[in-house]
């Protein structure tokens, strides 16, 4: 704790290694005797992530299967017009472009749809 409450000029006080602070116990060199036994500093970051002020860290992602002979198969397609039933309906009309995770279909009125292949139940040429 700070002298009397009050912090020192500059609004930060320097942390003591090991002594608790605004976000758990301050960082303590490798080896250094801590409270969990002798070699119990606390852990540096895991493999593959930077700690510190301003350094991006990992975050989990979800990816998705795509079959590239779905893929391939819907190029084969391409340009002509289609029913594409998804579970949120149908879409009909013209399939302008197929991408690895998604395609692009315009319907009569020129509105695009853009439906990713993992929501694709069926296609069906018109």
């Amino acid at each position: 704790m700070y002298r009397n409450g009050i912090m020192p000029p500059g609004g930060t006080a320097p942390m003591t290694p090991g002594a608790p602070g605004p976000h758990g116990p301050a960082p303590m060199a490798p080896g250094t005797p801590g409270p969990h036994g002798p070699a119990g500093g606390t852990p540096g970051p895991a493999a593959g992530m930077q700690g510190g002020p301003g350094m991006a860290m990992l975050q989990s992602q979800s990816f998705f299967y795509v079959d590239p002979y779905v893929v391939q198969t819907l190029t084969t397609v391409m340009g002509k017009r289609v029913v594409v039933e998804t579970p949120r309906g149908a879409v009909r009309g013209m399939l302008a472009e197929v991408k690895p995770d998604h395609i692009i279909v315009r319907d009569e009125k020129d509105a695009v749809f853009i439906i990713r292949i993992a929501q694709i139940i069926l296609v069906m040429p018109t």
